[in-house]
């Protein structure tokens, strides 16, 4: 009856103290996905309070811009450690196996392209736009003092404000 259930503690029997963790990382597309998996896993063993049953899993997961993804899934005893704390020890085992045998894992990586491959021409360009605009500020100026709207003393003075010209 309802009033047992509310009058007392429940218990559930059926709740299973395993909980599944997973992790990322990235490694170098130099390095042997089959090694790294063996290494991987290697780490997981070692790690104390990683269960054997059920199995760690390595799964290639997909290629990023500098580095393959693996996924690594592993269960612990959750009554006994700590899922994030968990998390953090294996990716540091994973990270000392891994750099132990020279396996890179590289950072992200940006690749910025120049017009016609070279940096130069886009600063060369930016510089004559600067030029120009000075030039069309002047004869502005200039335009501005022949009719009147523009005393000497303030002649210069937009150049000082807003953005700067190289």
């Amino acid at each position: 009856p309802n009033s047992t259930i509310y009058g007392t503690t429940v218990v559930n029997e059926t709740t299973n103290p395993s909980t599944r963790v997973k992790i990322q990382i990235g490694v170098s597309y130099d390095d042997s996905p089959k090694l790294v998996r063996d290494l991987i896993l290697s780490a997981m063993r070692e790690a104390k309070d990683v269960l054997q049953k059920p199995e760690s899993v390595v799964l290639l997961s997909s290629f990023g811009g500098s580095s393959i993804i693996y996924d690594i899934y592993f269960w612990i005893d959750s009554r006994k450690s700590s899922g994030s704390k968990m998390k953090s020890l294996v990716m540091e085992l994973v990270r000392l196996k891994l750099l132990e045998n020279q396996i890179k894992i590289p950072g992200e990586t940006r690749e910025i392209i120049f017009p016609n491959g070279n940096a130069a021409p886009a600063a060369r360009q930016t510089k004559e736009n600067s030029e120009e605009a000075r030039e069309h500020l002047s004869q502005t100026e200039t335009s501005l003092e022949s009719e009147g709207l523009l005393d000497e003393a303030s002649r210069g003075r937009n150049i000082n404000h807003g953005a700067k010209l190289i």
